[in-house]
């Protein structure tokens, strides 16, 4: 083949190369054209207009919602669910007014969650389900708790992380939230003020990683975030730490901004996924003001600046209408200020149109699509807008048609009316001259009640009083308890007291003990199956001397250092001393909760967290040479090569961590565990502790004095629990009492 045949196969092959390259480009692009749209509604709870700079708060900086409003559509009269949090989310969830929505006001269950959403209602995420998406909500649910007919899982959410009950939601650092229906421990919060673990950034986090993790299908996300409501707790005022305002108003401040860098952080994530044009976000509050122009925030923050009447939990214009923004980049107009009317329950047929799905059986929405709206037309028109709440004793009504709003404080109060193209501050009540105007609404309040054994419009109904009653007290005993639920896992890592970090090992099961080809295995490591429960917490390393210095006033060791090397000559012993007072020291300062104690590590506890999931001789593999670990490096194992011999104890954390994060689980010191030596089982064994009696105690890992066989995982040892040595050292355990 001469070169001039060379160079035109080669110029062939390049056109064909291209060729298929083009082609699949072009697949990519029209598969991504073809896709359905994800949706994502985020319900910030409490937020309202005048606390957004692009609104016209000055005071409180929110540039992320600011640059979702200049790259999207902010709206004037866009209407929430209803003025406060369950029925406001629920009639988002069902795309039905207030009037027929089966959660019309707050209905508290006890002993947790609100009042349940039925089976039969069909839900937004149902139809996302049906139509193919991932669903999920994050933050809080309040729509029935994780045994009822209202559990998010029964009404089509594949994943939840957050609070299940609006009562717990009032804590920013709760003892506990729930992934999926598995309540999870919040190390160092007791409930009632700021603690150690931030509920928000935890609900963050899990949101962005559940959105990584869908990327590559359509999905539809509830973002029901608690943020701003009360109680305005938060570990970081930021940029208004030294503002000269009240404690109160920094930290409301703080936690707006706080959501507002939340909500970047979601949109720059869309853009890094590269789907932020294939995803409509509606931002939304829950209500309009949460509070009276002349409360201490409303005053500061001049959240009413909007010259709108009322607030949270009333029916004027200034607790109904919230802030609301749509971004969808290429398809919602940017910088579009929009002063037509929609509300809450129109999102519901808003997604169906946008999804292209046939809603299933028993769909009902008092919605309209907004669609078009949202692309740059004109907003639906409709016969009227509905609203009730029931709170208190004396449910209110509302009504919108055309220009017109009527508003009903009680069964037993007059309708007012007020024409809002000439009187948005409805400061003006024509009632007493349009009387024809006061029937049609009249008329419009009966049309849109449904009645509902639930939701009189006369009073509260008894059973409601009844349960809501219960439900206080028992969230009243929860928190003066610091109650947790029994079956909690430990999974946030944690700092105590003593600065030793605390790493959560999760329940499982796995098999103790080695195989007879490991050698030198003895008789006594036998395998056996072994099931552990509960989860626990493990120190990440060795308990150092300058931590046991710090807690017991002296320092025992031979290997002295600058508290960075692990304390050694303890005994079992004082090793148990040292728990004990870990504990007290922990619970006095509120970063554990009573019922919790630090102990050693059973010997079972101590080789399932050693193994993290392996079944070889290390966590490394089948060799181990001192470069891995601290123990004689001439006497290494599995053929590995020799290597320095310390001859001395450490600093902690030396060497790469194990796959939960624990160090020096094969040398440095031994660690004393709690078990008296016995003979194992031969069969399957649960959460096991041991013999009750013995005269020896075991201890687990390696030491830097001896060969790399004794720091196996299944390795076995036992001395007088009296015994202390400068190769005798420990590490501790939080665990939750029985």
């Amino acid at each position: 083949m001469n070169s001039q045949t060379r160079i035109l196969d080669f110029k062939a092959v390049s056109i064909v190369f291209l060729a298929i390259i083009c082609l699949l480009v072009t697949c990519a692009n029209v598969m991504a054209e073809n896709r359905k749209p994800n949706f994502i509604f985020i319900l910030s709870d409490d937020i309202a207009q005048g606390d957004l700079g692009c609104y016209g708060q000055e005071l409180i900086k929110t540039p992320n919602l600011d640059r979702m409003a200049a790259e999207g559509t902010r709206f004037m009269q866009g209407y929430c669910g209803t003025s406060v949090c369950a029925p406001c989310r629920s009639s988002f969830f069902t795309g039905l007014h207030t009037g027929h929505c089966p959660v019309r006001g707050n209905y508290e269950v006890a002993p947790e969650g609100q009042l349940p959403l039925p089976d039969k209602t069909v839900t937004i995420a149902e139809v996302a389900k049906s139509a193919g998406y991932a669903t999920s909500t994050f933050g809080k649910w309040g729509m029935g708790y994780f045994d009822s007919s209202g559990s998010p899982f029964k009404q089509g959410v594949d994943h939840f992380f957050g609070y299940n009950c609006q009562r717990h939601a009032h804590s920013y650092f709760p003892t506990y939230l729930y992934d999926d229906a598995q309540p999870f421990l919040l190390p160092g919060n007791d409930g009632q003020k700021v603690g150690k673990t931030y509920a928000q950034e935890l609900i963050q986090n899990d949101m962005i990683s559940w959105l990584k993790t869908n990327s590559d299908k359509p999905f539809m996300m509830f973002y029901a975030i608690t943020l701003p409501h009360g109680r305005f707790e938060i570990d970081d005022q930021g940029i208004y730490k030294d503002k000269p305002w009240t404690e109160k108003e920094k930290n409301y401040a703080a936690i707006v901004t706080r959501l507002d860098s939340d909500m970047g952080e979601l949109m720059d994530t869309l853009r890094k996924l590269g789907i932020e044009k294939n995803t409509l976000i509606v931002f939304s509050g829950d209500n309009g003001s949460s509070f009276s122009p002349k409360s201490e925030i409303g005053k500061r923050f001049n959240q009413a600046r909007n010259g709108l009447r009322g607030f949270k939990r009333g029916m004027y214009e200034g607790a109904l209408r919230q802030a609301a923004l749509a971004w969808w980049p290429g398809t919602v107009p940017a910088g579009r200020v929009d002063d037509q009317p929609w509300a809450f329950w129109d999102l519901m047929p808003t997604f169906v149109e946008m999804s292209g799905v046939k809603p299933p059986k028993g769909y009902e929405t008092d919605g309209l699509s907004l669609v078009d709206y949202f692309k740059g037309g004109k907003a639906p028109q409709r016969d009227y807008f509905y609203w009730e709440l029931h709170n208190g004793n004396r449910p209110v009504q509302a009504a919108r048609f055309g220009n017109y709003k009527a508003v009903r404080n009680g069964i037993d109060k007059p309708v007012e009316i007020y024409d809002l193209s000439k009187d948005s501050a409805e400061s003006n009540n024509l009632a007493e001259s349009h009387p024809k105007l006061v029937k049609k609404a009249l008329d419009i309040f009966s049309d849109a009640y449904r009645p509902d054994p639930n939701w009189p419009l006369d009073c509260r109904s008894q059973k409601h009083s009844e349960s809501s009653n219960q439900a206080w007290k028992i969230k009243q005993w929860r928190d003066k308890n610091q109650w947790v639920p029994e079956n909690a896992v430990m999974r946030v890592p944690f700092k105590n007291s003593l600065g030793l970090d605390l790493v959560p090992i999760p329940f499982g099961k796995f098999v103790m003990g080695s195989p007879e080809t490991e050698k030198p295995r003895r008789g006594n490591e036998v395998q056996h199956t072994v099931i552990l429960t509960k989860s626990f917490y493990m120190g990440a390393y060795e308990v150092t001397q300058g931590q046991w210095e710090s807690l017991m006033g002296n320092n025992p060791s031979h290997f002295k250092g600058d508290g960075k090397l692990p304390v050694e000559m303890v005994s079992w012993d004082d090793c148990q001393e040292f728990c004990k007072r870990l504990t007290e020291k922990d619970i006095a300062a509120k970063l554990i909760l009573p019922g919790f104690k630090y102990r050693l590590p059973t010997e079972s506890e101590r080789e399932y967290a050693c193994r993290a999931g392996t079944k070889t001789a290390f966590h490394y593999g089948d060799k181990l040479d001192s470069t891995q670990a601290n123990f004689n490096g001439e006497e290494p194992y599995g053929g590995a090569a020799k290597n320095v011999n310390r001859q001395k104890t450490i600093s902690v954390g030396s060497f790469k961590p194990n796959a939960w994060g624990l160090y020096d689980m094969h040398g440095n010191v031994y660690e004393w565990c709690q078990d008296y030596f016995g003979g194992y089982p031969t069969g399957e064994v649960t959460d096991p502790t041991g013999p009750e009696k013995g005269g020896r105690r075991v201890y687990r890992g390696g030491a830097w004095k001896f060969n790399a066989a004794t720091a196996r995982s299944a390795k076995r040892s036992l001395r007088k629990p009296s015994f202390v040595g400068n190769f005798m050292g420990f590490r501790v355990v939080l665990v939750r009492e029985k």
